[in-house]
């Protein structure tokens, strides 16, 4: 029983291409951070994403870091990277 609750309905929304592709460095830096999870979990949708794309997406974007945390993001991808075997994934065999 489905009463109560509506069906969505898809909106269309004219995107515009303002030349500017690169995006901010805040949406960047969130790119990094997905793709460490992807690279993490050794996802299916990770693509070609590796720790070293990761690395590359976060220190182009770090910009302005007055707290330290997108320098702490990158030591980790730096240290995930060492520790992992193929360079690829983190992932651990489960028993």
């Amino acid at each position: 029983d489905h009463s109560g609750i509506e069906r969505a309905h898809g909106i269309k929304v004219p995107v515009v291409d303002r030349g500017d592709s690169r995006g901010s460095d805040d949406q960047r830096f969130a790119s990094a951070v997905a793709a460490f999870a992807l690279v993490l979990r050794n996802s299916e949708h990770k693509g070609a994403a590796n720790y070293d794309l990761v690395l590359a997406l976060a220190r182009e974007a770090r910009g302005e870091d007055m707290e330290g945390y997108r320098n702490e993001f990158i030591t980790m991808v730096e240290r995930a990277r060492a520790l992992s075997a193929g360079g690829d994934t983190a992932v651990l065999e489960r028993e």
